[in-house]
């Protein structure tokens, strides 16, 4: 399977996922639902990821830990957690980066 990436704006509307990040310390993104997401037990740490369905299609939280520890290796971790996550879908984009 071929790997295609590319950088844009915003989300193409071809990505049947988005990822979007969520510090454990912070407000939550407005895009995603925090009721869903506190009901489930997500508290943004890092590595975990939750996938959440969203007026405006699939979503994923994925979890970046404290904002103050945020780093390189902190923002590789929480990837490879979307990337597990997403893994059975063909078309994602992320607002990590």
């Amino acid at each position: 399977m071929a790997l295609t990436l590319t950088t844009a704006r915003s989300a193409p509307a071809s990505a049947e996922l988005v990822g979007i990040g969520v510090f454990s310390d912070r407000d939550r993104p407005s895009v995603l639902d925090g009721a869903a997401l506190d009901s489930r037990g997500f508290e943004g740490k890092l590595g975990s990821t939750m996938i959440v369905d969203s007026d405006k299609g699939l979503r994923a939280a994925i979890g970046l830990g404290p904002v103050d520890q945020c780093s390189p290796a902190t923002l590789r971790k929480a990837a490879a957690s979307f990337a597990r996550a997403a893994r059975r879908h063909k078309a994602v984009a992320t607002t990590l980066i």
